[in-house]
Formats: structure tokens, sequence, C-alpha cells
């Protein structure tokens, strides 16, 4: 008897955390979904598809370089930003939004014009296979 009430107590406790992990989990991707915060880890196809990008730009390993720095200068700017609490939702909004801006002059600088054009494309067909993915409310 003790045995069979150990097992439903470990049961119940195993099954209670992994609820909770997934409720994270889907927390964290409705926020990556609203833009506020990248606080996942990158899916795997997430992973392949942007090693499919950087195949298809043929990125030169100072472009590749210039790419990480970028992405880890922006991070660090995120975090301080998302972290401040002196600031105001439309405060840190209008922020990131500069970041993004940034970013992009950024990266036509280190982008050849015919890379750009790809990753435009590439960005296209993305959001199109997006769409198809997204569930329909019926």
């Amino acid at each position: 008897m003790k045995k069979i009430v150990f097992f439903l107590t470990v049961s119940f406790v195993v099954l209670g955390a992994t609820a909770q992990i997934q409720r994270k989990s889907v927390i964290v991707a409705a926020i990556d979904s609203a833009g506020s915060s990248v606080l996942s880890t990158p899916k795997p196809q997430e992973k392949t598809g942007k090693r499919k990008m950087i195949k298809e730009l043929n990125l030169s390993k100072s472009q590749l370089q210039q790419l990480k720095e970028m992405k880890k200068n922006n991070q660090v700017k995120k975090d301080e930003i998302e972290n401040n609490t002196k600031l105001s939702a439309e405060e840190k909004k209008q922020q990131l939004r500069n970041i993004k801006k940034e970013q992009l002059q950024k990266l036509r600088q280190i982008l050849t014009p015919e890379q750009l054009q790809k990753l435009k494309e590439q960005r296209k067909e993305n959001i199109g296979e997006n769409m198809m993915e997204a569930p329909t409310d019926n």
C-alpha cells in the first residue's frame, strides 16, 4: 500500500512539473510572437532555416563575424531595455523599434545588394510558409 501511495505521489509531482514547463514554453512562445522579447531557444527547424539562409546568401567569414557581433550587441541592448523598470511600455517599444532600424541599416552595410535581394526573397517565402501553417479559427 505504501508503494502505491508513493508511486502516485511521485506521478503527480512529475506531471505537475511537466505541466508547468509546458505552460512556460507556451508563454514564451506568446511573448515571442508578440515581438516583445526573445526568451526561448531556437527550434531545430529555425536553426536549419538559418543555416540554409546563410548558405544560400553565400556569406563570407567577415560578414558572418559582423552579423554575429551585431546580433550579440543588439541582444544586450534589448535585454537592457526590457529589464529597465524606469521605462514605460511605450518607451520600451520605441527603443526596440530604434534597435531594429539600426540593425537594418547595419545589415545593408554588411550585405551586398545581391545578398540583400536574396534575403528579401527568402523572407517573403518564409512569411508565405508561416501563413500556410497558421491555424484557422472555424
